[in-house]
């Protein structure tokens, strides 16, 4: 299986908060230089996936997005894409499941 990529979570707010200010998708990925790192509909989706979270009424669902798109293995002073370690596997559709360690 294909390894999950995300955005550390100060790269992904910094990212929506341009889209949201109507820069395109890809001139904010190269702002950040990810540009080689992941891809466009990755950062569409994420960026989504975090708008949905934030309109999300129920807190168990609302919490459960951001455990989603910001697991504990996304390391915050880290690379601003970050790949899945292999000992973490997402169970579940994205964004409504739960990451898991294997070890």
């Amino acid at each position: 299986m294909k390894q999950r990529k995300l955005i550390r979570p100060d790269v992904l707010h910094a990212i929506r908060k341009k889209i949201a200010m109507q820069v395109p998708v890809a001139k904010a990925i190269a702002q950040h230089n990810i540009e080689n790192d992941i891809t466009r509909p990755t950062v569409v989706m994420l960026v989504d996936t975090l708008d949905s979270a934030e309109r999300e009424q129920d807190l168990k669902t609302q919490e459960l997005i951001y455990d989603s798109i910001m697991p504990p293995w996304l390391m915050l002073a880290g690379e601003a894409v970050q790949e899945q370690p292999y000992e973490y596997k997402y169970v579940g559709k994205f964004p409504l499941g739960r990451w898991e360690c294997e070890i």
